[in-house]
């Protein structure tokens, strides 16, 4: 299974959450990260992920800051 659409739909069903919830995401959306800079590292396809990494961002910046 992809983890990128697996990140995506928790992020989504997390959305309208309590702030405890919240920090619990941001510590699981780390590792996430991390998962993402490691495939990175290993695939050829870097503009690929590097897309990935920016919606990652975007989602992190929508979750936390609206």
């Amino acid at each position: 299974k992809n983890i990128y659409i697996d990140f995506i739909s928790s992020v989504v069903k997390l959305r309208h959450i309590s702030p405890t919830k919240k920090v619990f995401l941001l510590a699981n959306s780390i590792k996430y990260f991390f998962n993402i800079i490691f495939l990175m590292h290993k695939n050829i396809q870097k503009k690929k992920h590097l897309k990935y990494v920016q919606n990652y961002l975007k989602m992190l910046y929508k979750i936390f800051f609206f």
